[in-house]
């Protein structure tokens, strides 16, 4: 109801209620008039000539108002469709960057799967970019959200992998974090969510 209300929407509602007020007076003059004189005393040409005068009047006026109310629908109905084209093609561009942005934290991986003891598993990270991966770690967190474990493997190559043990249970907050060779950390969850850090949150992973 309330995205109802928005302001946009105000020349639609304003143009239907014109419409419909025009057609109101129409209505109401087509019935006065098909009354007819109210006086005993039939009117002379004058008095008639007179009423057919206001009758068309009012039909002139009322269909003035809904040629009116008609193009203030269709202006706000085209610059509505302006704006919604324009800001899907400004998201599009948003989303464009931000792809562009994450293309090559979107190729680093992680599997997991059970560890050789009962109370392990065992965390594969895949560089599938082809370029370096500097200030990789990799944490796991428990449910608690507290650190258990944590490799800090400096570097990675374009096209390796590395295979860790954590204790259970390592939570989907558990995460890799990695600075990209466009200079921007990451961090990669072990749930399969990424997100780009700023540089408060970089400095302290």
């Amino acid at each position: 109801m309330a995205r109802f209300w928005h302001w946009k929407h105000w020349p639609v509602v304003l143009g239907s209620t014109a419409i419909l007020f025009g057609i109101v007076a129409v209505v109401a003059s087509v019935s006065n008039f098909m009354q007819g004189p109210t006086d005993e005393k039939p009117p002379n040409a004058a008095e008639w000539l007179s009423a057919i005068s206001t009758f068309w009047g009012a039909i002139a006026t009322a269909i003035g108002a809904i040629v009116t109310a008609g193009a203030v629908l269709i202006a706000a109905l085209t610059y509505k469709h302006q704006v919604d084209e324009k800001n899907r093609e400004a998201e599009d561009r948003r989303q464009q960057a931000a792809d562009e942005r994450s293309a090559q934290a979107r190729t680093v991986k992680m599997t997991k799967n059970p560890g050789p003891g009962s109370a392990e598993m065992e965390v594969i990270l895949h560089n599938f970019s082809d370029g370096h991966l500097e200030a990789v770690n990799v944490v796991s967190v428990n449910v608690e959200h507290e650190e258990t474990k944590r490799h800090l493997l400096e570097t990675m190559n374009p096209g390796k992998e590395r295979r860790l043990a954590f204790p259970l249970p390592a939570t989907g907050n558990s995460y890799a974090s990695f600075i990209d060779a466009k200079g921007l950390t990451w961090k990669l969850y072990f749930d399969g969510r990424l997100e780009e850090q700023v540089p408060a949150q970089a400095a302290a992973l």
